[in-house]
C-alpha cells in the first residue's frame, strides 16, 4: 500500500484535522449517550411514580387530568416527546384520539364506575376538537357512569368540556369566565405609508376580500367585521347552545348572565365563585381538600393526575 508523504507542515495540519474530526465523534457519542441516559431515568422513574401495573378493581373512578394542550396531531416526533417528559420541558400535548379512546374504553369496562375529569390547565386550538371531545364525554354517559368536573378557574374552553359532567365543583377562590368570541389584527397602513414611505399597490375583486387589508387600512373594513360576525356569531350560539342543554339552563337565561356579567359581579360583591353557583353553572364549591373528602366518602379518593390519557392507554388505578 502506497503511503502518501507529507512535509512536517502538512502533517502538522492533517494531525489537528484528525483530532478535530475524533473530538467531534466523541461530542456526538456523548451526546447521544447522555440522551439515552436520561431517556431511561425518565421511564424509570415513571414506572417508579405509578408502582407499577396494578389490577383494576370494582368500583374505580378514572381519573383524567387534562393539563396540555388538547390536539388532533401530536406535533414532534415520539423521542422528542418522550425526551421532553423525562427532563419535564416543552408543552404537554393530549391527542385527541387518545382521549376519545380512554372515554371509549371505560364506558365498557365493568370495573369502572365513574370518571373524575379535572380542567385545570386544558387548553385546544379550536372548537372542532372540543366539540368531539365533549361528544365522547357525552357517549361515556350514555353507559349510565358518572362524570365529576372539578377545576379552580375555568375559562370558556375549560368549562365547555366540565359542563358536560353530572356534577361540576370548582374552588371557592376561582370563577368562570365566558366572555364571547373575539378576532384581533394588526393593521399597517399608517406604519407603512406615512412612516416608512412604503406605497402599497391592492388589486382585489369583490368587497370581500380582506386578506390583504391590514395593507391599504388602520381597521377593518364594513365587510370584513360583517363577514367575522357572521361566522363567530353562528360559533357561539351553538357553543351558548351546548351549554344550555348540558346543564338544563334556558338559553335566554344563560345568555343574559353573560352579556350582564360586569353588573352581575358588582351583585355579588366580586365573588366569582359564588356568581358561579348563583347562575347555576357549577354544583358546588370544594376546597381540594373537601373535593378529597367528599370522593373520599364516596370510595374514589381523589389523587392528582391519578390517571392520565397522556402516556398510557388507560393509566387507570383502583381505589
Amino acid at each position: 500500500m502506497n503511503q502518501v508523504k507529507r512535509g512536517p507542515l502538512a502533517g502538522f495540519f492533517y494531525g489537528i484535522w484528525t483530532l478535530i474530526r475524533v473530538t467531534n465523534h466523541l461530542a456526538l457519542l456523548a451526546i447521544f449517550a447522555f440522551i439515552f441516559f436520561v431517556f431511561i431515568i425518565g421511564v424509570m422513574a415513571s414506572a417508579g411514580n405509578n408502582g407499577g401495573v396494578k389490577a383494576v378493581q370494582e368500583k374505580t373512578a378514572l381519573v383524567i387530568s387534562l393539563d396540555g394542550v388538547l390536539v388532533e396531531q401530536f406535533s414532534t416526533d415520539p423521542i422528542t416527546r418522550a425526551f421532553e417528559q423525562a427532563t419535564g420541558d416543552g408543552q404537554t400535548e393530549i391527542q385527541l384520539r387518545d382521549l376519545l379512546k380512554v372515554l371509549e374504553h371505560a364506558k365498557t369496562d365493568k370495573k369502572i364506575d365513574r370518571i373524575l375529569l379535572q380542567t385545570e390547565g386544558m387548553s385546544v386550538s379550536g372548537f372542532a376538537a372540543l366539540r368531539d371531545a365533549a361528544a365522547g364525554l357525552r357517549d361515556f354517559k350514555t353507559s349510565g357512569k358518572q362524570i365529576i368536573a372539578y377545576g379552580v378557574n375555568m375559562d370558556q374552553k375549560q368549562y365547555y368540556l366540565a359542563a358536560q359532567a353530572d356534577k361540576i365543583f370548582m374552588d371557592p377562590e376561582g370563577g368562570i369566565l365566558l366572555e364571547g368570541l373575539g378576532r384581533y389584527r394588526l393593521y399597517y397602513r399608517e406604519a407603512l405609508q406615512e412612516k416608512l414611505g412604503v406605497d402599497v399597490h391592492l388589486f382585489r375583486v369583490g368587497e370581500f376580500k380582506s386578506a390583504a387589508e391590514p395593507y391599504i387600512l388602520d381597521a377593518a373594513s364594513a365587510e370584513s367585521r360583517e363577514a367575522d360576525l357572521f361566522w363567530m356569531n353562528d360559533l357561539w350560539q351553538r357553543y351558548v347552545a351546548d351549554i344550555a342543554k348540558a346543564r338544563k339552563i334556558p338559553v335566554e337565561q344563560l345568555n343574559a348572565s353573560i352579556n350582564n356579567m360586569t353588573s352581575e359581579v358588582k351583585l355579588a360583591s366580586g365573588d366569582l365563585g359564588k356568581l358561579a353557583l348563583q347562575q347555576k353553572l357549577i354544583d358546588g364549591l370544594k376546597t381540594s381538600h373537601e373535593m378529597e373528602t367528599m370522593l373520599t366518602e364516596l370510595a374514589l379518593p381523589m389523587k392528582k393526575n391519578i390517571a392520565s390519557v397522556r402516556y398510557r392507554f388507560p393509566n387507570i388505578s383502583s381505589h
